[in-house]
Protein backbone atom coordinates (compact mmCIF):
# COMPACT_ATOMS: atom_id res chain seq x y z
CA UNK A 1 0.00 0.00 0.00
CA UNK A 2 1.31 3.69 -1.24
CA UNK A 3 1.54 6.58 0.70
CA UNK A 4 -1.64 8.12 -1.33
CA UNK A 5 -3.42 4.36 -0.82
CA UNK A 6 -3.15 5.23 2.74
CA UNK A 7 -4.30 8.37 3.35
CA UNK A 8 -7.53 7.79 1.00
CA UNK A 9 -7.96 4.48 3.25
CA UNK A 10 -7.70 6.47 6.56
CA UNK A 11 -10.07 9.37 5.45
CA UNK A 12 -12.50 6.68 4.69
CA UNK A 13 -12.10 4.84 7.84
CA UNK A 14 -12.72 8.47 9.47
CA UNK A 15 -15.87 9.18 7.78
CA UNK A 16 -17.04 6.43 8.86
CA UNK A 17 -16.19 6.64 12.43
CA UNK A 18 -17.49 9.94 12.75
CA UNK A 19 -20.50 8.55 11.37
CA UNK A 20 -21.16 5.90 13.28
CA UNK A 21 -20.26 7.58 16.57
CA UNK A 22 -23.13 10.64 15.53
CA UNK A 23 -25.14 7.36 15.32
CA UNK A 24 -24.96 5.86 18.56
CA UNK A 25 -23.96 9.14 20.38
CA UNK A 26 -27.29 9.15 22.88
CA UNK A 27 -26.52 5.49 22.88
CA UNK A 28 -24.95 4.22 26.77
CA UNK A 29 -25.22 2.34 29.42
CA UNK A 30 -25.97 3.12 33.28
CA UNK A 31 -25.40 1.02 36.11
CA UNK A 32 -27.51 1.19 39.17
CA UNK A 33 -26.26 -2.04 41.11
CA UNK A 34 -23.79 -4.35 41.63
CA UNK A 35 -24.06 -7.48 43.61
CA UNK A 36 -21.89 -10.10 43.87
CA UNK A 37 -18.37 -11.72 45.95
CA UNK A 38 -14.80 -11.50 45.81
CA UNK A 39 -12.67 -14.45 46.00
CA UNK A 40 -9.12 -14.54 48.28
CA UNK A 41 -7.07 -14.80 45.25
CA UNK A 42 -8.76 -12.10 43.57
CA UNK A 43 -11.36 -13.85 40.90
CA UNK A 44 -14.88 -12.27 41.82
CA UNK A 45 -18.34 -12.79 40.01
CA UNK A 46 -20.87 -10.40 39.85
CA UNK A 47 -24.24 -9.21 38.21
CA UNK A 48 -24.08 -5.45 37.16
CA UNK A 49 -27.85 -3.86 36.33
CA UNK A 50 -28.63 -1.45 35.05
CA UNK A 51 -30.19 0.24 31.88
CA UNK A 52 -28.51 0.25 28.65
CA UNK A 53 -30.31 3.25 26.51
CA UNK A 54 -30.18 2.12 22.63
CA UNK A 55 -31.44 5.47 20.33
CA UNK A 56 -33.24 6.55 22.92
CA UNK A 57 -34.82 3.79 24.15
CA UNK A 58 -34.21 2.33 27.91
CA UNK A 59 -34.06 -1.62 28.37
CA UNK A 60 -33.32 -2.77 31.85
CA UNK A 61 -30.33 -5.38 31.40
CA UNK A 62 -28.37 -7.44 34.06
CA UNK A 63 -24.93 -8.72 33.30
CA UNK A 64 -22.74 -11.26 34.47
CA UNK A 65 -19.52 -10.50 34.87
CA UNK A 66 -16.52 -12.35 36.00
CA UNK A 67 -13.06 -11.28 36.06
CA UNK A 68 -9.91 -10.28 38.26
CA UNK A 69 -8.58 -7.97 41.14
CA UNK A 70 -5.09 -7.38 41.66
CA UNK A 71 -4.65 -4.30 43.41
CA UNK A 72 -5.25 -1.67 41.19
CA UNK A 73 -5.60 -3.55 37.96
CA UNK A 74 -8.89 -4.84 36.62
CA UNK A 75 -9.99 -7.36 34.27
CA UNK A 76 -13.15 -8.69 33.44
CA UNK A 77 -15.90 -10.26 30.99
CA UNK A 78 -18.88 -10.25 30.32
CA UNK A 79 -21.19 -12.14 27.89
CA UNK A 80 -24.86 -11.52 26.87
CA UNK A 81 -27.64 -12.04 23.95
CA UNK A 82 -28.70 -8.38 22.54
CA UNK A 83 -32.18 -8.83 21.21
CA UNK A 84 -31.92 -5.29 18.93
CA UNK A 85 -35.19 -6.11 16.93
CA UNK A 86 -37.46 -7.17 19.97
CA UNK A 87 -35.94 -3.40 21.22
CA UNK A 88 -37.19 -1.83 18.00
CA UNK A 89 -34.01 -1.62 16.01
CA UNK A 90 -34.09 -1.81 12.57
CA UNK A 91 -34.11 -5.41 11.29
CA UNK A 92 -31.09 -5.82 8.54
CA UNK A 93 -32.74 -8.64 6.75
CA UNK A 94 -33.67 -7.96 2.76
CA UNK A 95 -34.98 -10.56 0.49
CA UNK A 96 -32.01 -13.48 0.46
CA UNK A 97 -30.41 -11.86 3.36
CA UNK A 98 -31.32 -13.08 6.46
CA UNK A 99 -30.17 -11.76 9.81
CA UNK A 100 -30.58 -13.32 13.49
CA UNK A 101 -32.78 -10.67 15.67
CA UNK A 102 -30.28 -10.88 18.34
CA UNK A 103 -26.48 -10.47 18.61
CA UNK A 104 -24.35 -12.12 21.10
CA UNK A 105 -22.14 -9.65 22.64
CA UNK A 106 -19.03 -10.50 24.44
CA UNK A 107 -17.31 -7.51 26.21
CA UNK A 108 -13.64 -7.93 27.53
CA UNK A 109 -12.21 -5.43 29.80
CA UNK A 110 -8.97 -4.52 31.50
CA UNK A 111 -7.88 -1.41 33.13
CA UNK A 112 -6.46 0.26 36.51
CA UNK A 113 -8.78 1.48 38.90
CA UNK A 114 -9.05 4.60 40.66
CA UNK A 115 -11.00 3.82 43.98
CA UNK A 116 -12.70 6.81 45.53
CA UNK A 117 -13.84 7.09 49.32
CA UNK A 118 -17.49 7.04 50.18
CA UNK A 119 -19.20 9.83 50.95
CA UNK A 120 -19.54 10.15 54.90
CA UNK A 121 -23.38 10.22 56.07
CA UNK A 122 -24.80 12.71 58.63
Amino acid sequence: MNARTRRKHARYEDEGSRARNEAVSGDFFIPERVTGHENPNGDFAATLAGILRLHGSDHEIALDISGHLAGDYLSATTHFALPYVTWGLTDFSILFLRVDKVVDMTIVVSGRVTWIAAASKP
